[in-house]
C-alpha cells in the first residue's frame, strides 16, 4: 500500500506506526523475525526507523505479537468501533513507550516548540484487519500532544510538513474539514485537528479516503 511510506521526521511523525500495525496485523499471529524489514513494510514488533527524503527518523514503539498494547483507551474511543463491516482492531501507546527509545530531533524540536515533553504524547491506530475490498484497506490513527492548542499545532504541523517538501492543503471529505498532507512520494495523509489531538487516516487517494473520514466518530 502507498500510504504505508510516510515520512517520520514530521511533527506527527508517530503516524508511521500505523504502517507497522498494520503489517503486524496481516501477519500471522508467529513472532516476527528479527531481521529488518524495509520501513515501508517493517512489522509494529520492531523498533524500526523510518527515515524521509529530509534525513529525519523516529524509532517505531516496539510491541509483541498478537498481543497489542492498549495505553490510550480514550484516543482508541476517537477511532471508528469497526469498519466495512470488520471490527477495527487497535492499539495504543503513551509517553515513553509511544515514542520508542529515541526522539527525533525534528519532532523534540516540535514538542519544544509547543512546550510539550514527551510525556505529553499518546498515540492511537487501527485497522481493519481481514477487509479484502482494497477501498477498505485504510489505516487509522489519532494522535495527541496533552493540552497543545489547536491552532498551533496545526500551524507546527503544516510548518514542518511543507519543510519536508510535502503539500499540505485543506479538503472536504466525507463531510469533514480535513489537512490533507501529500508526501513527495505521492503518500497521503488526511488528519482532523481536534483541540490538542489530530485524528485521520493514510489512504490511496481522496476517494477512498472520503468514506473513512465519515466514519470517525
Amino acid at each position: 500500500m502507498n500510504t504505508s511510506a510516510r515520512g517520520a521526521a514530521r511533527i506527527l511523525a508517530l503516524t508511521i506506526a500505523v504502517a507497522g500495525f498494520a503489517a503486524a496485523c496481516s501477519s500471522s499471529s508467529t513472532p516476527a523475525p528479527a531481521t529488518q524489514a524495509p520501513a515501508s513494510q517493517a512489522p509494529a514488533s520492531q523498533a524500526a526507523a523510518a527515515t524521509d527524503n529530509g534525513g529525519g527518523s523516529i524509532s517505531i514503539p516496539s510491541f509483541a505479537l498478537p498481543s497489542f498494547p492498549s495505553e490510550a483507551k480514550d484516543l482508541e474511543a476517537l477511532l471508528p468501533a469497526s469498519y466495512c463491516n470488520v471490527a477495527l482492531t487497535k492499539a495504543s501507546m503513551a509517553g515513553a513507550d509511544a515514542l520508542g527509545g529515541n526522539i527525533d530531533p525534528t519532532f523534540a524540536a516540535a514538542l519544544s516548540a509547543l512546550n510539550k515533553t514527551p510525556a505529553d504524547v499518546s498515540v492511537a491506530f487501527g485497522t481493519a484487519n481481514g477487509a479484502t475490498d482494497p477501498k477498505c484497506t485504510v489505516n487509522f490513527f489519532a494522535l495527541r500532544i496533552a493540552g497543545a492548542d489547536q491552532s498551533q499545532l496545526q500551524q507546527v504541523y503544516s510548518a514542518a510538513a511543507t519543510s519536508n517538501g510535502d503539500t499540505v492543503s485543506t479538503v472536504n471529505l466525507g463531510g469533514k474539514d480535513v489537512t490533507k498532507d501529500v508526501d513527495p512520494n505521492g503518500s497521503n495523509t488526511y488528519l482532523i485537528f481536534k483541540g490538542d489531538t489530530a485524528v485521520g487516516v493514510t489512504a490511496d487517494s481522496d476517494d477512498q479516503a472520503g468514506p473513512a473520514l465519515a466514519a470517525i466518530p
